[in-house]
């Protein structure tokens, strides 16, 4: 939905001049804990579900720590991508490499059939939503 949404931004006339970033960095190591309390109970999902959680946090965790990339290199990246000149106004999708991802089958067929303008429309209407019931009545 992200990038539908942004290629459909990129192609309206008052925002000609912006480029839109749609950037997955991969694995980023933010060093979020990994413990118990961020688990389920075991009363709530049953000891089978409760020991599998823990075994794919606990492998998640390995894998995120030995393969994934520091937090700060992620930001220098997207800053770098921010900042560099590389890419000229429109819709762009960037990999954990910073290189351009170009548009798949599945993603111009979507396209071709308007669903950029209705990921678009979706959004704006989840935010109503959400501003309707934060907002005070005026």
């Amino acid at each position: 939905m992200t990038s539908l949404s942004f290629d459909y931004l990129a192609a309206q006339a008052p925002q000609g001049n912006i480029v839109f970033l749609h950037a997955t960095p991969g694995l980023v190591n933010t060093n979020t804990p990994r413990t118990k309390e961020h688990l389920p109970s075991r009363e709530k999902v049953g000891i089978l579900q409760w020991a599998l959680l823990s075994f794919v946090q606990v492998v998640s965790g390995w894998v995120i720590r030995y393969f994934g990339m520091n937090i700060k290199e992620s930001g220098e990246r997207h800053a770098f991508h921010l900042t560099s000149g590389s890419f000229e106004p429109g819709s762009w999708r960037v990999d954990k490499h910073s290189d351009v991802v170009l548009d798949n089958d599945v993603l111009k067929d979507y396209e071709s059939r308007g669903w950029a303008e209705k990921a678009w429309d979706f959004t704006l209407g989840i935010w109503d939503k959400a501003l309707a019931r934060t907002l005070p009545a005026h």
